[in-house]
């Protein structure tokens, strides 16, 4: 077994527990990844790569302000789609 599965564990077993927990595993999958997206626009190296990238070193904090409402929004909307599919 690949060390990266034992600490973090096999993307198979995602699915699985989705259908032992009786949701569609397609719809966990996908609300997995948009976490990982949504996670992805607030990290911090992000954040820091994108200053120097666009010449704003120095107005981080501006960047994760404008990045984090985003973020909350797209959250908001994909528990919002999500959320249906759980009562199916």
């Amino acid at each position: 077994m690949p060390a990266w599965t034992r600490r973090w564990g096999s993307p198979l077993r995602r699915p699985v527990s989705a259908e032992r927990l009786g949701l569609s595993p397609i719809l966990a999958c996908a609300a997995n990844s948009n976490g990982g997206a949504i996670g992805k626009m607030i990290d911090a190296q992000s954040i820091v790569v994108t200053g120097v990238a666009t010449g704003q070193q120095g107005n981080e904090g501006e960047i994760l302000r404008y990045a984090f409402w985003h973020s909350i929004a797209l959250a908001s909307l994909v528990g919002v789609c999500r959320t249906p599919s759980v009562d199916a």
